[in-house]
């Protein structure tokens, strides 16, 4: 017998007895359980979660895909939570007349921003302690984070840059602390066009450098 068959039989109460009756039952309920064990990881399905990142380069067409894919269920029901990150063009595009129904979607908006000096001396930390660097060596002098701050205006990638070039020509000097002198020649250049971006930027205008 089929699942269906099974399901939908009814048979007479005087039949009860049968043991092809009994047959039937049990058979009945092992498909009942198993539709009920097909049924649990349906009702404890994790939610999806996909992240994409530099979405700023992102064009108008992909943006309104976007809207089409958020759209299955008529917003009743979400199929999966999507994070886009990208630098500040991309919540420039979503602020477009065009794009204001995806811009109705968005519930939370989260801005990285710039670091200050204090917090850029604990940023560098974690991330020396994060590639295994001991806590008790010091391998940035006090000099060199504030130089590394005035070149970077805060921005964390920018503050990665900088760091990663400097620690490279430490290394090459066979040097076993980062100066500011070090950080200056790194500038100087492997990084020379980031610090004539950094002198235009402080000579035309003033404003903080913004990724």
């Amino acid at each position: 017998l089929s699942k269906k068959n099974i399901m939908d039989t009814e048979l007479p109460m005087e039949m009860d007895s049968s043991p092809v009756i009994k047959k039937v039952e049990k058979k009945k309920k092992k498909v009942i359980e198993e539709e009920e064990e097909e049924e649990k990881p349906r009702k404890k399905k994790k939610k999806v979660i996909a992240v994409a990142d530099e979405c700023h380069l992102w064009s108008y067409d992909v943006l309104e895909e976007l809207r089409f894919l958020l759209n299955e269920d008529f917003d009743s029901k979400n199929p999966l939570t999507l994070i886009l990150v990208g630098q500040n063009e991309l919540w420039e595009k979503l602020n477009m007349i065009r794009c204001r129904a995806i811009r109705q979607r968005v519930d939370l908006n989260i801005y990285v921003c710039n670091l200050d000096k204090t917090e850029i001396e604990g940023y560098i930390k974690a991330h020396l302690k994060y590639a295994g660097a001991s806590e008790e060596v010091e391998l940035f002098d006090k000099a060199a984070i504030e130089a590394i701050y005035d070149y970077s205006f805060g921005v964390p990638r920018l503050v990665n840059k900088i760091c990663k070039h400097s620690l490279l020509r430490a290394i090459a000097s066979k040097s076993q602390l980062v100066t500011e002198q070090i950080i200056k020649d790194t500038m100087s250049f492997e990084l020379k066009s980031l610090s004539d971006e950094r002198e235009q930027s402080l000579m035309f205008n003033g404003e903080q450098y913004v990724e």
